[in-house]
């Protein structure tokens, strides 16, 4: 109801165009109502000054002389009163009747001159939001620099502008932490990377320890690029839609599924997973990482000889990513602080957790949410009656 009622509110411009309007129906009716009490306490006084003379007159009618040409003045005089009191309500009426037609008809013009000055007064408004709107955080140089006399309007302006100025600064000390991460976060993928194929390229290592070198160098360099697509992340996600590629969600489902499994089965878990195809755009690596992240947490969170069911479908132009998992009943006011970093999700109650398989830093589905915000999705968490959480991601579909 409130929502319904906030809808249909009316907009700052149209709420004071009313208000002049109104301000100036009200100051019409005033002064009509003051115009009436003066007109009236006028008529009022000239009837009595009229039975006053009216009076006089009766009295002299019977001691002075001349009592024919009395009684005519007398009858005049009454006449007059009569005509007074007549006049006096006819105009009244007739003036309170056409005072309120040009009050409403005022009223409706007052309207509608309000409405005119109030948009041009409103237009350099416009013109701050307008601009605002265009600003985003790979062009945080724009500056409003509104023109125009120092008024509140231009305040604001200026106040906007001081306030990005910030932002650039903030921005810009941002870039050059990412920048110095990045750097030492490279170096030693680098050269663990070089340490490997520089071996398997002269052909030095032995064939029984070639599959594991030649895992450990995919490992690597998936690695490289998965730091590549965070820093990416953490500097700008808007570049990423630059970046963005068709990928198979499906095949990365399917292939993370496949290497957790050994994990789940140390754990007495059912993993079963139900991809269909289906393909979105964005970072393959983040991608990835996203559906790993989630897996993960469901192990993690999850008790001995529980489950873990992964699906992947497509509808309505987007592809759902589903992870159900048995585990500890959550509660509702703590399902939304999951998604926030180093909120670790709860133990089953008296099971001991090996050192091992503890939770980690608590960073998963905080990381999970900022990649499907940056690939225009969304995450939606719903805590299992029974126990245990159901995450939904929602991508737009390629």
């Amino acid at each position: 109801m409130t929502d319904r009622v906030r809808a249909w509110r009316w907009s700052f411009r149209t709420r004071l165009t009313v208000a002049l309007a109104a301000i100036f129906a009200v100051a019409g009716a005033v002064l009509v109502l003051v115009q009436y009490l003066i007109l009236d306490a006028v008529f009022s006084s000239t009837a009595v000054y009229t039975t006053m003379v009216t009076d006089t007159g009766v009295g002299a009618v019977s001691t002075s002389p001349g009592a024919e040409v009395d009684a005519s003045r007398q009858a005049v005089e009454a006449a007059g009163a009569v005509t007074v009191d007549t006049v006096a309500t006819d105009v009244l009426g007739e003036m309170m009747l056409w005072s309120l037609v040009l009050i409403a008809a005022f009223a409706l013009l007052a309207s509608v001159v309000s409405r005119v000055v109030v948009r041009r007064a409103m237009r350099r408004i416009h013109q701050v939001a307008d601009t605002a709107r265009q600003i985003t955080d790979q062009d945080l140089t724009r500056r409003l620099d509104l023109p125009g006399p120092q008024d509140e309007i231009k305040d604001l302006g200026d106040t906007i502008d001081s306030m990005l100025a910030r932002l650039e600064s903030a921005f810009e000390a941002q870039s050059r932490f990412v920048a110095h991460a990045s750097h030492e976060l490279r170096t030693p993928l680098t050269a663990t990377r070089l340490a490997l194929e520089v071996p398997l390229e002269q052909h030095r290592v032995p064939d029984e320890a070639r599959p594991i070198i030649e895992r450990a160098l995919r490992t690597t360099r998936r690695s490289e690029r998965l730091v590549e697509s965070l820093l990416t992340l953490a500097r700008a996600p808007g570049t990423l839609s630059e970046r963005a590629e068709p990928v198979a969600l499906d095949e990365i489902v399917l292939a993370v599924v496949d290497e957790a499994g050994p994990a789940a089965r140390r754990r007495g878990l059912s993993l079963g997973a139900d991809a269909a195809p289906a393909e979105t755009r964005g970072s393959p690596e983040l991608l990835q990482q996203l559906v790993e992240n989630l897996v993960d947490n469901a192990i993690a969170h999850n008790h001995d000889g529980g489950e873990v069911v992964v699906a992947l479908s497509r509808a309505r132009g987007e592809v759902l990513l589903t992870v159900a998992s048995t585990g500890p009943t959550i509660a509702a006011d703590r399902l939304e602080r999951l998604r926030e970093p180093f909120e670790r999700g709860p133990r089953v109650v008296g099971e001991e957790v090996p050192r091992k398989r503890r939770p980690g830093l608590g960073l998963g589905l905080s990381l999970v949410d900022s990649i499907a915000a940056a690939h225009h999705g969304r995450v939606e968490l719903e805590a299992r009656p029974a126990g245990g959480l159901v995450v939904r991601v929602r991508l737009p579909g390629a």
